[in-house]
């Protein structure tokens, strides 16, 4: 098998992971939210979130503060998806809600702050892109 299969496989299986333990949890059924993220650079945005098995993520991590890697299967460090940007918006952009996942890793070329977006939007626009993961509230 050549390495780029391996890494492939590998990268799928911590990807379904926490999905499977989901499954194996009690049905979740989440009406589309919206999470109140804080990002270590002081900035903070409401992102909207319509995926069933990303909402059941979120509530449950943020139901279980103290142990959600054993309560959820997942300890999130990253929340992104798909960005827009938006001159209305706030800090000119919004993440597409139905593209929004949580995640323990991604690549680092994925990985970016909530200034650095704020800065400049339209740069962002069209891609995939994570910030750190802090939801203080859930509306």
């Amino acid at each position: 098998m050549k390495y780029s299969h391996v890494v492939l496989l590998l990268t799928l299986i911590l990807m379904l992971a926490p999905s499977s333990i989901l499954l194996a949890q009690e049905p979740c059924e989440v009406e589309p939210f919206e999470v109140l993220n804080v990002d270590p650079c002081d900035l903070s945005k409401w992102i909207a979130v319509e995926d069933s098995a990303t909402l059941c993520q979120i509530k449950c991590v943020f139901d279980n503060p103290e142990e959600p890697g054993d309560k959820c299967g997942i300890k999130p460090s990253w929340i992104g998806g798909t960005v827009e940007a938006n001159e209305e918006a706030e800090h000119g952009f919004n993440f597409i809600p139905s593209t929004v996942r949580i995640a323990e890793i991604t690549a680092e070329a994925l990985q970016t702050t909530l200034c650095a977006m704020a800065e400049n939007p339209k740069e962002y626009d069209g891609g995939l892109w994570y910030i750190h993961y802090d939801v203080q509230d859930i509306k």
